[in-house]
């Protein structure tokens, strides 16, 4: 039990903080009126910023499990 716990732990701290990150080079590109979505793989297609933010960290996500 404790060790499901751990890895969940894990795997939200590892989805905030890439959040954070992404977000981060979303906001300066957007900011600034850089092409960020086209940086980010997965968020191409998405219009609004949290979304094409949200989407390019599940792609991370899904590389690292």
């Amino acid at each position: 039990m404790l060790a499901r716990m751990t890895v969940d732990l894990f795997c939200r701290s590892v989805f905030a903080l890439g959040f954070a990150i992404v977000f981060t080079i979303a906001l300066v590109g957007s900011l600034t009126g850089m092409p960020w979505r086209s940086w980010l793989p997965g968020a191409e297609s998405c219009k609004s910023l949290f979304g094409g933010v949200q989407a390019a960290v599940y792609s991370f996500m899904s590389h690292t499990t």
